[in-house]
């Protein structure tokens, strides 16, 4: 007659086990505190009425009706989608071949030209914000240099406060959060798989196309989201 033991988890695997708990636990506590507390707080507001206290007072839906029913609501959301979609394609687009030559062509300079990519992380946001405003304005950088050079007789107004000068802006704040996903991403994909296709006949282009480029859209498709939600 057979007797059969219960397997005791040996310490070393309890130990593991707590060891990984403790360190989920801080990221664990900031990622409900600071995000989803912060979205359900903006939830449950959404459904209080604005008194001028701190949390509302009653349950009412007079805030959705009023976002469905006035058209200027949907004038500045419609407006946001469209300038955070020209910022994500213009930032993808442009950071895309910054990643590649990282990844592929940069050897030995990898590591300086990664600390510049990383570079404005350590300035202020708006101090970035502002530089763009003194190369737009009317006296700015820009208008000087097209006005010194003759191509036009006065400064203009057409650089700032415009569209295009927010998604230029922008497109410039979150290009590192563009570069280093794609980089990510092309430098995981294996140097085989561009050997083999260049050993079957594949020409460089060809290899981009059909090899690296599917390959990368994973790092693509995230710093599509990095830079789409926050702008």
């Amino acid at each position: 007659m057979s007797t059969i033991v219960a397997r005791q988890p040996l310490p070393e695997a309890r130990s593991s086990t707590g060891f990984r708990l403790a360190m989920l636990l801080p990221g664990g506590l900031v990622t409900f505190f600071l995000i989803l507390f912060a979205l359900g707080l903006v939830l449950f507001l959404a459904f209080r009425g604005n008194d001028g206290s701190l949390l509302g007072a009653g349950f009412t839906f007079a805030n959705f009706i009023t976002v469905a029913s006035d058209p200027l609501y949907w004038t500045v959301t419609l407006r946001s989608l469209a300038i955070a979609g020209l910022v994500t394609l213009a930032t993808v687009v442009t950071a895309y071949p910054v990643a590649y030559y990282l990844a592929y062509h940069a050897g030995r300079r990898r590591g300086l030209l990664l600390f510049l990519v990383t570079l404005p992380f350590w300035t202020s946001y708006l101090l970035r914000v502002f530089a763009w405003k003194i190369v737009l304005a009317y006296n700015g950088v820009l208008n000087s240099a097209l006005v010194e050079s003759g191509i036009w007789s006065e400064p203009t107004l057409a650089f700032l406060n415009t569209p295009a000068a927010v998604v230029v802006t922008l497109a410039h704040a979150y290009a590192p959060f563009a570069i280093l996903p794609i980089y990510v991403a092309l430098d995981t994909i294996p140097k085989s798989l561009l050997e083999a296709a260049s050993d079957l006949g594949a020409r460089p282009f060809t290899s981009f196309r059909r090899v690296v480029l599917p390959n990368s859209m994973p790092g693509v498709l995230a710093a599509a989201l990095v830079v789409f939600v926050p702008t």
